[in-house]
């Protein structure tokens, strides 16, 4: 399955050019007629900012385009809270791709409206971090291509930045490519396709002089996403900000990608069954959107935004709960034992780090070879030790593949924060 990502900036705008995508030429206000044949599901990202625009009085655009922007577009004032107005917002945008005419069903598209700062239109102020975009976006997608990711197998995420205003373009590539790690990662590799194919592409612009030539979409980015990159630095940016339970939270998510970084897939395995770890995906919907949409403010002359959700904050615990879904999914009903811990090393290790991958190989042989000393005397866990034998020290390891200390405790230990 293909998946198209499109953003857009300011409908009211576009003319009708001919665009050329892979020898096929169109004559259309927008990319999204000609490249959306080729997709199985379409994304538009648009700025809360689309609507503040008044075409009638700043613009005499008459292209298909315009036509339907005018026809389409909302109001701010006519919602009753910033949430409606999202609701509202995204309809209109649906509304618009219908009026343009472009053969997309129903159920093919998507629009997501997504932060904006400044201003970019004609009346509003736009009051926030601009980070943001990246971490409403990413939450957005994440959401909706999981869902799509569970009954099919994704193989291609296409950005499509001809169309974006302002801060979109690279802003959107990041977020993508976030995204595709965390969908590869979710459904696995292939036999025929180990990952995800990653591509952006853009129109060449309109200037003075290209009126009467093609506009040719061109592919500025082709990648291969078939490794997971983990960064344990931590993102200062937690939201809502001040609230402890974000912050517990927070640190168990750190807790697991540190297990995952580092070759311990024993400690990752006992994270999974964690009631307090499994509980680190509910936030998204229950504290992270419930907040942004409660906190957000709505004006007649502005939209507010007084908080800072992180990127960082957001990719990481979306990465911890997609690799603790992973396990759970794996181990279910199974007792620990040297097979589940070789599952757990093939569908997340091997996407980490060859290195880690081949070590936690050999030291699950050991364990199978029973080259392990059980027995061996009561110690503390160290960083050095732990990591030479892939989380397999002995001391702190019993026969029944259990820890005799706290698993939260010995990764804080290795992190240089534990109690040891």
């Amino acid at each position: 399955m293909k998946i198209l990502i499109s953003t857009w900036g300011l409908p009211a705008e576009w003319r009708e050019v001919d665009y050329e995508y892979k020898n096929n030429k169109s004559k259309d206000c927008t990319t999204l007629s000609i490249i959306s044949k080729e997709y199985d599901k379409v994304f538009v990202l648009a700025l809360e900012s689309i609507f503040d625009y008044d075409i009638n009085k700043n613009s005499n655009n008459n292209s298909k385009c315009g036509e339907c922007y005018r026809k389409c577009k909302i109001n701010y004032e006519s919602n009753n809270n910033y949430e409606e107005f999202i609701h509202n917002g995204e309809n209109s945008i649906l509304e618009m791709i219908k009026c343009l005419e472009i053969d997309i069903p129903g159920s093919k598209v998507k629009a997501i409206l997504l932060p904006a700062i400044g201003h970019p239109g004609y009346k509003k102020d736009f009051i926030g971090d601009v980070r943001n975009y990246i971490s409403i976006g990413l939450i957005r997608l994440y959401k909706e291509i999981t869902e799509i990711a569970e009954k099919n197998r994704i193989d291609e995420i296409c950005l499509d930045t001809s169309h974006g205003i302002n801060f979109m373009p690279a802003l959107s590539l990041d977020m993508v490519t976030k995204l595709a790690q965390l969908i590869y990662l979710i459904q696995g590799e292939d036999e025929k396709n180990q990952g995800i194919t990653l591509r952006a592409i853009n129109a060449d612009p309109l200037t003075k002089g290209s009126e009467n030539k093609p506009l040719k979409i061109n592919v500025y980015k082709n990648e291969l996403i078939d490794r997971l990159n983990i960064n344990l630095e931590r993102d200062r940016d937690l939201y809502p900000k001040g609230d402890d339970e974000i912050h517990a939270i927070y640190e168990l998510a750190h807790e697991v990608l540190a297990s995952t970084y580092y070759p311990f897939p024993l400690l990752l395995y006992y994270f999974s069954i964690d009631q307090k770890v499994t509980k680190i995906e509910n936030i998204i919907d229950s504290e992270i959107l419930d907040s942004w949409y409660k906190e957000s403010e709505i004006e007649e002359n502005l939209i507010r935004h007084s908080g800072t959700v992180g990127p960082k904050f957001v990719n990481d615990i979306l990465m911890a709960s997609s690799i603790i879904n992973k396990i759970n999914n794996m181990s279910k009903n199974r007792e620990i034992s040297v097979n589940i811990l070789n599952d757990i090393n093939e569908q997340i290790y091997h996407r980490v780090s060859d290195v880690n991958y081949y070590l936690i190989k050999h030291e699950l042989s050991n364990i199978n070879q029973r080259k392990i000393d059980f027995n061996k005397n009561v110690t503390d866990p160290d960083k050095r030790i732990m990591i030479a034998h892939a989380g397999f020290q002995e001391g702190i390891l019993t026969k029944e593949l259990k820890y005799n200390k706290d698993p939260h405790e010995i990764i804080k230990k290795i992190l240089g924060k534990g109690k040891y």
